[in-house]
Formats: structure tokens, C-alpha cells, sequence
């Protein structure tokens, strides 16, 4: 779970016919439950469980929850902090976990209490206590956690070039695969929404931190705006405001972070859901429609390697005159790895028949036809970030991202098996 479900500037745009639109300043609280949302209308200073939790500020939101700094009144018997992010679920999200079509609590619980010993425990976020509370869009599943910081995409994009040197990516890469491998390993869990976005800086800030932040930078609400067309209540927005990092150098070479927002994840041993993972870091067994599992996360991590060392997406697709987005995943897929789907993947790939003709030889794409190889290093040294790299240094990380990029998945290196890569040798945690 992300304490930052969403940048606070990227708010979404409604459209009601072709003349109305409203623009909203972040997640569209208006908008019910049987519209796919129906988000808590919680306020600043509002009590949940008898009065245990407080909220005292909105951290972040995305398309299915809002992200909220609480205090937590309760005895510190078992732990010293004072603040948590309480997690709130929108109606329809609950709703999907009630019917089962989210697994986000149990499996939270599982990868709690799964191995805390494991050296990847530290790196992924435990559920410190759920509840549930009722509005009038329905119920609404909460979950609380541990107070994190910005994402690791914001500290990419405060870097020269929004892209991180080659010591610090080795750092965040290393502490992901720790992450991996306990959730694959120990919890039977598959991520399979890796992104920077959903991993998160973990300061550990004392309380006396969070206490100054919330005087020098009092919670704020955006303007209350009114519009019948799209409401008959005026429209109130809690502005996000993520708890800023203090004593991280600003190169983030000494950063610590928490693979979060389990809010997509399934068990290995069964999905909740087939169609997973931005289009820019999906496999390509899921495009093809063959059997996945955990090697989906070790894709999303090599295209990660990539973009954490250039600022931009490995697999960047458009959709074409004459051909799909899922067209392009394959044919930019193809380009770089240099080589061609085998005849055993396909078979067994039921939307296969959709992108190749099972007559054609070739196994070339239907609707692609020029596909131009790209090597890893050569894709690389496009870019200006990784000029102060030796070759060696390049080749390094080629060789890495290969392993990742398999094609096939049962021939991709698990979490276990990078973790020992020598690529990685020199970075301590």
C-alpha cells in the first residue's frame, strides 16, 4: 500500500456530453460507486474506531482510494510511532474485494506475518490494522500502515536528467529484488504493478519531523466550486500534501525504500485479474494471452533498470493507422531482445492467433512487418544520462536487463537468482 496512490497535481477530467466538463482538482469525490469510484468524503479532523485514528492530512489518491496521515491515539505497546496512513478504499473498490475480485486484505495479511525475518521484509510494507467504516455510496475497507515518503519516481525527477546515476539505481534495483523475492517466495504473491509510482521512500521520520511539517505546512483544501451539472452538493477537495524528506542526499544514493500498493496484487495460485501491468512495462505473456506468473514482475523490473538509468520508458507503445498498442508492445519487444516469439510460447498463447499467423514460418507480427533489431547497449547510449558510463559499465547493465527480458518466462531469472548477480555484487545494503 502507497502512501502516494497518485501525483497531487494529476487530477481527472469528467465529461458529461460533448459541452460539459470538469476538470477536478484531484480524485472526482462526486462521482458514486455505480461510476466506478465513490471515494469516502472524509475531512480534516475527522475520528474513525472510537476515536483511535485522527486525520490530519491527505497524502496522495489514486482511482480506487484516498491516502490520509492520521494519529493514532491508541497505547504504543507495540510500537512507538504516533502516526499512520490510514489507506480508504472507495465503495466500489470494497465492493470488489467483498465479491472477490481484489485480494489487497489478505494478502497484506499474508505478506505481514508470512517471514518478517526474511531480508525482504524490509522492504515491502506490513498492515498495521484494517477496519471498515460506512457512507452513503456504501462501505468502505481502510487500511493502515506505516507513514512513508514521496515515490521513488518524484526522487527520479528531481535527478539531472530525471535520471539516477549508476550507484543509486544498483541501490533501488537491489532493495526491489529483495522485495520481489520475499513475495514471491515466502507469500506466494505476485505484485504485477511494479512501477515507480508504487514504490515509496521510507524515512522513518520521528514524530517531532511530522509535527514540524504539519506547522510549517498546515493541510490544505482547494476552493469550494460549485456545478449542478455534475453535483447538487458543493464540491470540497483536500489538496495532497506527501510528507517531505529530510536527511536523504539529494542524489538518493543512501535512500531506503518500500515496494507498496498491493492494491493489484494476486496469489500466484490463483488471479484475481488477467489483464495486469502498465502498457509500457507489461510482459509479453500477458499480451499474448499464455500462462503467467511471478517472472511478470521480473519483466516490469528489467524495463525499471532501463528507465531508472535513461528517464525514459524501455517499451514506449503507440497505436498505429493499421495496428494496435498490443502491436507495438510485441514489435518494440521484438526490436530490442533481437529476437522472435518461439513456436512453444505461441501455441500455448490463447490471444497468439490475434498479432501472428500460425501458417507463417516466419512468426512475423500480421500488422508489422518491419521490425529493425536494437540492442540493449545501443538503445542505451541513446541517451544523455548515460554518457559518463564505460562501456563496461553499460555492458553491466545490458547484461542484466537481458536476464529479465526473456521472452519466454520460465527461462527469465527469478528474484533470487539476480539478487546474486554480479552486476549487484558491490552494492551493501
Amino acid at each position: 500500500m502507497g502512501n502516494s496512490a497518485s501525483s497531487p497535481a494529476a487530477g481527472v477530467t469528467v465529461h458529461k456530453g460533448p459541452e460539459e466538463v470538469f476538470a477536478c482538482d484531484e480524485e472526482p469525490v462526486f462521482l458514486t460507486a455505480k461510476q466506478g469510484f465513490g471515494f469516502y468524503p472524509i475531512t480534516l479532523g475527522q475520528k474513525f474506531c472510537e476515536g483511535r485514528y485522527e486525520i490530519l492530512r491527505k497524502l496522495g489518491w489514486g482511482q480506487s482510494s484516498t491516502v490520509w496521515l492520521a494519529r493514532d491515539a491508541s497505547a504504543s505497546r507495540y510500537r512507538s510511532d504516533t502516526f499512520v496512513a490510514v489507506k480508504v478504499l472507495t465503495a466500489n473498490a470494497t465492493a470488489g474485494f467483498q465479491k472477490d475480485r481484489s485480494g489487497e486484505l489478505p494478502i497484506l495479511q499474508r505478506v505481514t506475518a508470512a517471514n518478517p525475518s526474511h531480508p525482504g521484509f524490509r522492504f515491502i510494507t506490513p498492515l498495521l490494522d484494517h477496519f471498515t467504516i460506512e457512507s452513503a455510496q456504501g462501505n468502505h475497507l481502510c487500511l493502515t500502515t506505516q507513514v512513508l515518503g514521496t515515490s521513488v519516481n518524484d526522487l527520479r525527477r528531481a535527478q539531472p536528467r530525471k535520471a539516477f546515476r549508476l550507484p543509486t539505481a544498483k541501490r533501488v534495483i537491489k532493495q526491489i529484488l529483495y522485495a520481489l523475492d520475499y513475495l514471491h517466495r515466502e507469500c506466494g504473491v505476485i505484485h504485477t504493478d511494479l512501477k515507480p509510482d508504487n514504490m515509496m521512500i521510507f524515512h522513518g521520520q520521528p514524530d517531532a519531523h511530522i509535527r514540524a511539517v504539519l506547522r510549517q505546512e498546515p493541510s490544505r483544501l482547494y476552493p469550494e466550486r460549485v456545478d449542478l451539472a455534475f453535483s447538487p452538493d458543493p464540491i470540497r477537495t483536500v489538496v495532497s500534501q506527501p510528507i517531505p524528506l529530510t536527511g536523504v542526499r539529494e542524489d538518493g544514493r543512501d535512500v531506503l525504500i518500500k515496494v507498496a500498493d498491493l492494491g493489484h496484487a494476486t496469489w500466484a495460485s490463483r488471479h484475481f485479474n488477467e489483464e495486469i501491468q502498465p502498457y509500457t512495462l507489461r510482459a509479453p505473456e500477458v499480451v499474448l494471452g499464455h500462462p503467467w506468473s511471478t517472472p511478470v514482475d521480473i519483466w516490469s523490473l528489467g524495463c525499471l533498470t532501463f528507465e531508472f538509468l535513461t528517464g525514459a520508458c524501455c517499451i514506449d507503445p503507440e497505436q498505429g493507422k493499421t495496428f494496435s498498442l498490443e502491436d507495438d508492445i510485441l514489435a518494440r519487444i521484438m526490436e530490442l531482445t533481437g529476437e522472435s516469439f518461439p513456436s512453444s510460447m505461441l501455441s500455448q498463447s490463447s490471444r497468439a492467433i490475434l498479432f501472428f499467423d500460425p501458417e507463417d514460418p516466419t512468426r512475423s507480427l500480421r500488422r508489422i512487418k518491419n521490425i529493425t533489431p536494437l540492442s540493449i547497449e545501443a538503445a542505451l547510449r541513446n541517451y544523455h544520462s548515460i554518457e559518463s558510463m564505460s562501456d563496461q559499465d553499460i555492458n553491466g547493465v545490458a547484461r542484466f536487463m537481458r536476464r529479465c527480458l526473456c521472452l519466454e518466462p520460465s527461462k527469465r531469472a527469478s528474484a533470487a537468482e539476480l539478487l546474486q548477480d554480479e552486476w549487484l555484487g558491490d552494492v551493501d545494503l
